[in-house]
């Protein structure tokens, strides 16, 4: 059901992030590039953090009663997916980009603990998702006539999706963690840096590479019982900030 219902926003976005451009182009006085050109494509790409691994656990009482954590792995394998509307407004020295991103993305780890008493280990495997919409300006740099260097900045919006974690004990038992997102989970703020590389193929293709950091969780990073910590699971908290994605695609000239 989320699938479809992700698949569903994607295809709508795909016709009206163009369409409210081309709107809010005609309509407003104040959009800078409204006389740009206009690209529209797909971009792929994995996830990470700048920020070192951790975890925290709810010791007191469920399922991880007695233990801490010895390890935590994070590796950046993270597949994210998103649709990406570009509009470039060409200046005599310096080129200008406004990048609109609608992405699906998954962020994976494992946590390794022990309880020091029953000398009994645990690993527990999570992983949790999240759509957002991103919104980026840059400033472009062209080299000779196909490439262009550029950095900017951004505002990421978007929403949580439910986690999933479960647990391995070495005296052989399992468990599905469960429990629902917290409020600074579930709604998506972020501030974001970027670094952009574009090389036009032709009139018509031009491909893309960008790495886009989230320095500023204005949720996750500020509020809710953890900051910086993101549920995965009533009892399992994992580090999350500062993350990064490098995503790589290709437009189509509109």
């Amino acid at each position: 059901m989320i699938k479809k219902t992700i698949l569903t926003i994607a295809a709508v976005l795909m016709f009206a992030v163009p369409s409210f451009a081309q709107y809010w182009s005609t309509t407003s006085s104040y959009d800078p590039f409204k006389n740009g050109e206009k690209h529209l494509g797909i971009a792929v790409g994995l996830g990470g953090w700048f920020s070192k691994g951790d975890a925290l656990l709810n010791t007191s009482y469920g399922p991880y009663e007695g233990y801490r954590v010895t390890k935590v792995t994070r590796l950046p394998i993270s597949p994210s997916a998103g649709i990406h509307f570009k509009r470039i407004l060409q200046g005599k020295k310096l080129d200008y980009g406004n990048s609109f991103i609608i992405s699906f993305n998954k962020w994976t780890g494992k946590v390794k603990g022990i309880n020091d008493s029953s000398a009994v280990t645990f690993t527990s495997k999570y992983s949790y998702a999240d759509v957002t919409l991103t919104d980026l300006y840059t400033l472009m740099i062209p080299i000779g006539e196909k490439i262009h260097v550029s950095a900017g900045v951004g505002m990421s919006i978007g929403i949580g999706l439910t986690p999933k974690a479960s647990i391995e004990y070495s005296d052989g038992n399992t468990e599905a963690l469960k429990g629902g997102l917290e409020f600074s989970d579930l709604l998506i703020a972020r501030l974001d840096a970027v670094l952009g590389f574009d090389y036009i193929l032709n009139n018509t293709f031009t491909f893309n590479a960008m790495m886009i950091g989230y320095p500023i969780d204005i949720f996750g990073g500020l509020m809710g019982d953890n900051p910086g910590y993101h549920s995965v699971g009533g009892d399992l908290f994992v580090k999350d900030k500062f993350p990064f994605q490098l995503m790589v695609g290709c437009t189509l000239a509109l």
